[in-house]
């Protein structure tokens, strides 16, 4: 099930954090690069996070990290 995104972001030195919402209500925070968010936008950005949310890649502290190479 993808995540919803109500809309909040945070600018942080590395990049965009973005507040994100699984199917159970539980919130996931998305850590974007800088480069990423701004080489492919905030909409692409959040489907690869949801992407990724799906196939389990979160990081150990239940993160997504989504980065300028997973769009190559």
């Amino acid at each position: 099930m993808p995540l919803a995104f109500p809309g909040e972001t945070t600018q942080t030195i590395s990049g965009v954090s973005i507040r994100a919402i699984d199917p159970t209500g539980k919130t996931i925070v998305v850590m974007a690069s800088l480069e990423a968010v701004q080489d492919q936008g905030l909409f692409d950005v959040q489907q690869v996070a949801s992407k990724k949310y799906d196939s389990g890649q979160l990081e150990s502290n239940g993160t997504i990290v989504v980065r300028s190479s997973d769009f190559t």
